[in-house]
């Protein structure tokens, strides 16, 4: 069984797509306004929640309509209260909300996509410190990617880097069997 490859998408440059799109082992076309994604990247601004909400109705209203994942760049101040209502407001039209956490390092580098891009190849317990909790949110997109394109629940423990195929693994007596996550590379 093959299975397409996830489209990452933003709601306008700058949001973090590609850097996500990286870690997640994919690529990002470049920035369109309501392509028809699996991820949708805004920041976590009113602005860009608002992009968010007409990029989710466009694309809708065209008709190529699935629910996306809205992975919510945040900044070190968090989120502001106007955004969270309006991340409450679009929550019923999406497949989930990620909120992705500030890499200040990342502002420090010059090449952060280098580091982005091998964040899942890494063993988890090898996760520099500053990475931790950008790495967890990258294991929740890859898994609720998974569940969208496969209809199945991922074995994250048997991450591989690879194709975006899903791959038999073991599975407990009387379950489902579940996937592996392989992302394809391409960075």
């Amino acid at each position: 069984m093959s299975v397409r490859q996830p489209v990452v998408a933003g709601v306008d440059g700058g949001v973090g797509a590609r850097t996500l799109a990286l870690a997640l082992g994919v690529t990002a076309p470049p920035a369109e306004r309501y392509t028809p994604c699996d991820v949708l990247v805004c920041r976590g601004t009113v602005h860009s929640l608002a992009l968010a909400e007409w990029h989710v109705d466009a694309v809708t209203r065209s008709g190529n309509h699935q629910p996306v994942i809205l992975a919510v760049q945040t900044d070190a101040e968090g989120i502001p209260r106007n955004a969270r209502a309006k991340l409450t407001m679009l929550e019923p039209h999406l497949h989930g909300i990620v909120r992705m956490p500030w890499v200040s390092r990342w502002r420090e580098v010059a090449d952060p996509y280098t580091e982005a891009g091998q964040l899942l190849r890494r063993d988890p317990a090898a996760v520099p410190k500053h990475l931790i909790k950008y790495h967890a949110a990258v294991v929740d997109v890859a898994e609720r990617l998974m569940r969208l394109v496969t209809n199945t629940t991922p074995n994250m423990a048997l991450y591989t880097p690879g194709s975006w195929a899903p791959q038999p693994s073991p599975a407990a007596p009387g379950s489902a069997t579940p996937f592996a996550f392989h992302p394809a590379g391409g960075h």
